[in-house]
């Protein structure tokens, strides 16, 4: 569940997910342009949000999702599980223009959140 809450952009709670702003494109429009750009499966999809309900049911994690982060959320979720499952994936940069932030933040996302989720990418859905 994605809140409409701004406490961590009131309260110093800042993530390295969380933007300043809220990003101007919603997210349907958001995930079809990663989808279509990174040629992403739906296997890939799966696994992402796989990946965000586990960050959000961790209590040990400071990730709140917020329309703050959620975009950054997906794209670097969705980067993890194209890495981990498929034979063919892009590399960061070209994810980094996907998701429309620069190289050095992609990879600071990356590193953040496999710290968050564990490196436990290996995910066996029920």
């Amino acid at each position: 569940m994605i809140t409409d809450s701004t406490h961590d952009l009131n309260y110093g709670s800042l993530t390295v997910f969380d933007a300043q702003e809220i990003p101007p494109v919603s997210i349907q429009d958001y995930l079809v342009r990663i989808m279509t750009y990174s040629r992403a499966t739906s296997r890939n999809m799966v696994m992402c949000l796989s990946y965000i309900d586990k960050l959000s049911n961790d209590q040990n994690c400071p990730i709140i999702l917020t329309k703050h982060n959620i975009h950054r959320l997906l794209a670097i979720s969705l980067m993890v599980a194209s890495k981990f499952y498929e034979d063919f994936y892009i590399d960061n940069e070209s994810w980094a223009t996907i998701a429309g932030v620069n190289l050095q933040e992609m990879n600071r996302l990356e590193r953040k959140f496999l710290t968050y989720i564990g490196f436990d990418i290996n995910t066996k859905l029920d």
